[in-house]
This record gives structure tokens, sequence and C-alpha cells, in this order.
């Protein structure tokens, strides 16, 4: 159950009592916590017993001054706050009439505050997978050979089944964002969490930026930082290209490539088990992604991957972000609930003889391939409340 929006007062970390760390990034923390509760003569219930607990995201100042980062988090906090869900009829929106909000697949931001020592982000918990996000979870895959005992091609990684529906729920939360003007710039396994019930949700917006028709409105940084995981991240951004520069429309569409390129070697891994850029190391899939970029070589498919599938990854691993399949579908930006990406909505491995594909996924009618289990650290936790601590009197190194 997802909890409720926090009680409006100025918060600290005394109204909450802290437990394990169930996530960490490159700069902050993220802690399991919930709200202390505190007595109410009255007759109304006691403040501070909302929903079932938060992930709180802990940033040390100390970092955000070292790494001159402070900008990263405030356009971290304007983007979940505002522009994503701006209280402006639509952040409940979705692509047909009774349809899932893809907003959902966002882990909601319901405050923030801070003290001498860190800035504190209290996220909505996914206790799904917190600790067991898309990429521990291909890992998990990996040791017992896949999913490939389900499926009746005995060769793929995942069930084709699992693919198209992660895909799907990856290209709505895609949509959603990009009409909302926001490109996330790190779309990679490690910040795809499960809900309880196994759907994604997509976290971490340490990277993002708003994009707007109007250049002076943006917070496009592509030629000032480097952002992103190395066996994802498109040839764009390992050059350094200034796919920002362009005007209006074409600009965004330029921006939007980014995560397109990112969700193709997604496509892969879960076809494959591996990125198709993987490498021993950052620099050696850099290389790699660059000598394809150069050379305009193809990706090594597997001879298991069907027609189909390889035409989606090949259409979004175009080296050329002005050919990379979405990238004209007008989708980002659009403020418009009706834009889609339809070339990839339209795209022949989606469709389905029997029923449309989007309308079973959109409308919640088609299982999750993996439910997850409930993970250890809570189990522990409901067995012992004690380990829930107040802030001065946690142990572990932050």
């Amino acid at each position: 159950m997802m909890a409720t929006a926090v009680v409006a007062h100025s918060l600290s970390p005394s109204d909450f009592l802290f437990g394990p760390i169930i996530g960490e990034g490159r700069f902050g923390t993220v802690v399991y916590a919930e709200r202390r509760v505190i007595a109410n003569t009255n007759t109304q219930a006691q403040e501070g017993v909302i929903g079932n607990g938060y992930a709180i995201k802990m940033i040390p100042k100390s970092e955000i001054l070292r790494h001159n980062q402070l900008h990263v988090v405030l356009m971290e906090k304007r983007i979940l706050s505002e522009t994503l869900f701006q209280s402006n009829g639509d952040d409940e929106s979705s692509s047909s009439a009774g349809a899932a909000a893809p907003a959902s697949m966002i882990p909601k931001l319901f405050c923030c505050f801070h003290d001498d020592s860190y800035l504190y982000f209290v996220l909505e918990l996914c206790t799904g997978g917190t600790m067991i996000d898309l990429f521990h979870y291909c890992r998990k895959l990996k040791k017992r050979g896949g999913s490939r005992s389900r499926s009746n091609d005995s060769s793929l990684f995942m069930d084709k089944t699992w693919i198209k529906y992660y895909a799907g729920q990856l290209i709505r939360v895609m949509e959603f964002i990009h009409q909302k003007g926001v490109v996330h710039r790190d779309f990679s396994p490690k910040n795809i969490l499960f809900s309880s019930k196994g759907e994604l949700k997509l976290c971490d917006f340490g990277s993002a930026v708003f994009i707007s028709s109007s250049p002076t409105r943006s917070s496009v940084r592509i030629g000032d930082d480097f952002v992103g995981t190395a066996d994802y991240m498109c040839p764009e951004m390992i050059r350094g290209s200034n796919t920002h520069n362009g005007q209006g429309d074409r600009r965004q569409e330029l921006l939007a490539g980014i995560d397109l390129w990112s969700f193709g070697c997604l496509v892969y891994e879960m076809s494959t088990g591996e990125s198709p850029f993987h490498a021993e190391s950052d620099q050696g899939a850099f290389q790699r992604v660059l000598y394809y970029a150069q050379h305009q070589n193809s990706v090594h498919f597997p001879s298991h991957i069907d027609t189909d599938l390889k035409d989606l990854i090949s259409s979004l691993l175009v080296v050329d972000v002005s050919c990379r399949i979405g990238t004209s579908d007008q989708v980002t930006c659009s403020w418009d609930s009706l834009k889609f990406y339809h070339s990839l909505r339209k795209h022949q491995f989606f469709q389905d003889n029997r029923q449309a594909f989007w309308d079973l996924l959109e409308n919640n009618l088609l299982d999750p391939p993996y439910r997850p289990s409930e993970q250890p650290w809570m189990t522990q936790l409901y067995e012992n409340k004690g380990r829930l601590r107040q802030l001065d009197e946690m142990h572990f190194d932050l």
C-alpha cells in the first residue's frame, strides 16, 4: 500500500525512526524510515501513523559542496515535486479510459527537509524491490539460467512475453516523463525497481534534466556534465555532442533520444542477459560504444533472437540520434496526454493477433511475470521493531 501524504508541518529527522540502508547512489544513501507515533489527547487518529513506511534519501551536504552538485539536487527536487506531479489535472492521466496512470510508475516525493549534515528526500517506498532492482533481478536470473524454463523458446534469457511486458511498461513511463519535458539520462537497470505487485518503477532523477520548447526555460547541461551508466550511455553523451543546441521540437527530440538508446540496451539485456556494450570497465564500455559508432557496425545478435525483437533493438541503437526510432513522434514536451511513442507502440514486436497488447497492459489485464517476495530486511524489521532508531542512534556509516 502506498503511503499517503505526510502531515503538513515543518519536519525534521526527529519526526522519523530509521531502519536499515536499502539503497545507495552516487552521493546519497536511502534508508527505510517510519514516522514517529506521537500521542494525541484528542479523539483524532495519532499523528505520524502514515502508510507503511518511507524510503528517505539522505544526501550529505559535504558531498554536495565537494562535487558542486547543489544544482543537481535542486533540479531533482523540482522535477519530482513540481514538473512530474504538478496539479494541472493530468498527473493521473493515462493513455486510455480506466487505464492505470503511468505516474504511478515513479516513486513519489512527499517532502524534503534538512539539518546541519544532510538533505532529506522522503520518498514512496517500493517494498517489492528497494534492494532487488532490475539489475539484481537479472543477476538472479543468470544464476538459475534465465526464465527459459517457462518459455517455449529455450534460448532467450527472458521469456518473450516477459520482455514485451517490461518493455511496454518502460515505454509508458518514458512517454509520461518526456511529455512532462523530463529526460532521465540514466535509464539503467539499477534505477528500475519493482513494486510489491511486480510492476516497474523508475527512480533516481539525480541525472535528469528538464527541457522545454524555450531554451531559456530548460535545464539541459549535456555539454557541462557527464552522467549515466557506462553500459547504457549513447554515443552523443560519451562524445559530448551538443545535441541540445538545436531549436524547438527538434532539440527536444534529440534529447529524448538519450533515453531511447538506453531503452534499446535494456531490451537487448533482457533478451541475452548482458548489455550490448558491456565491458570489464566503464572505459571499456565507452570504447565499445564509440567503436560501434565510428564503424557503423551492427550489434551482435545471438541466433535465437527473432526478427521482430532484433529489429526493435536495432531501431533503437541507431548512432544518428535523429534516425533513432521514436525521435520523430513529437512526444517530448507535448503537454498532451494523447501523444505517444506511436512508432514504438506500432512496432511488430508488440503486435498480438489475439488482442491489443497495449489495451491489456494499460488496463492491468496482464499479470506481471515476476512478483517479488518480501525482502529479508523487511522480515527482520517486522520481527524486531527495535531496529528502528532515532537518527543520532544510527551506527552505520553514511
